[in-house]
């Protein structure tokens, strides 16, 4: 397999469990330009070769920039990600190269996992003794992480005698994360659910205390906004046996607050600062109601005048 003219192994060209990075980095990138030019095809690297495969760094990464053709890597081989570290665990890569990708009419990055009946891709994380019970799915860029999605605050967690960190649900958490805001390398929470309550946290918080927990970002200033395509807002609020219901809209310059059927205003805001209560107090109005209503109150050129039904009385 290893041999055939569509698929070869870097040992063909050198690279060896007993040979150096810089020996084997050179026998990889050997066998790219030889399948390059024969058109495209795949190179395999095996678990025993050590070619210097960092995470994170894209210098360390297989070199197409001579390639002109489509190239395929399985990459097994041994890998570091900390400098005190022999190895990073057992890894597969799919690197791929793929040459014509003009005008977004080539899928060829693509993985499909395709089935019959509930194809699934799992990311189960098996162990019992460790402080690291979390499992992410990555997308990055130039070998920096810009999202996950996954589970687990980005703490330790409480396993095997480990007394400090997260608890068990809490490495189970739901979370996307992404890049600090400021300041540094390093993930942040952007949005976690509480595994046993459901409670959704936004803005950095890994462990959401209350249902819906909005915590504003280094120099934002804790804005919340809705936007709709219409020009009215729609605002429902309900408990088990009853709805209350606004609709927000835009006329003339004035904000109205509607009744339950959106066609009556409650309150109104003006844009000069008037406030107009249906049948309450209006606020700072420039002028008398005509056709009030008996207990209408205003505020009048600094009075609070009162309608008894008859004519207005200054209180």
């Amino acid at each position: 397999m290893f041999g055939s003219p569509q698929m070869v192994s870097v040992i063909f060209y050198g690279a060896a469990p007993m040979h150096s990075q810089y020996h084997n980095r050179a026998a990889l990138q050997a066998a790219i330009a030889d399948v390059d030019s024969r058109g495209r095809g795949v190179v395999v690297v095996p678990p025993e070769i050590d070619y210097g495969y960092k995470r994170g760094i894209p210098s360390t990464y297989p070199d197409f920039s001579s390639a002109r053709h489509d190239i395929l890597i399985h990459d097994y081989s041994i890998n570091t990600r900390y400098d005190s570290c022999n190895g990073d665990g057992m890894q597969y890569r799919i690197i791929t190269k793929t040459h014509n990708e003009t005008a977004g009419k080539n899928d060829g990055n693509t993985q499909w996992l395709n089935g019959n009946w509930h194809p699934a891709f799992m990311l189960m994380h098996e162990g019992e003794n460790t402080n690291n019970r979390r499992a992410t799915y990555f997308t990055g860029i130039k070998g920096e992480v810009a999202w996950g999605v996954g589970q687990g605050i980005n703490t330790a967690g409480v396993s095997s005698g480990v007394s400090k960190g997260a608890s068990d649900d809490e490495l189970a958490h739901f979370k996307i994360i992404g890049n600090k805001v400021a300041g540094g390398r390093g993930l942040e929470t952007m949005l976690a659910i509480n595994k046993t309550n459901g409670y959704w946290g936004f803005g950095g918080m890994a462990n959401p205390d209350k249902e819906f927990h909005f915590k504003t970002k280094r120099g934002c200033k804790g804005e919340v906004k809705f936007e709709s395509h219409t020009d009215n807002l729609e605002i429902s609020l309900s408990t088990p046996n009853k709805m209350r219901r606004w609709t927000i809209r835009d006329d003339n310059g004035s904000l109205n607050i509607t009744d339950l059927n959106g066609t009556s205003n409650v309150v109104t805001i003006t844009e000069t600062g008037e406030v107009i209560a249906k049948d309450g107090i209006n606020i700072n109005v420039s002028s008398l109601p005509k056709n009030p209503t008996a207990g209408r109150m205003v505020f009048y050129k600094g009075e609070l005048k009162l309608y008894t039904g008859c004519e207005w009385r200054t209180i």
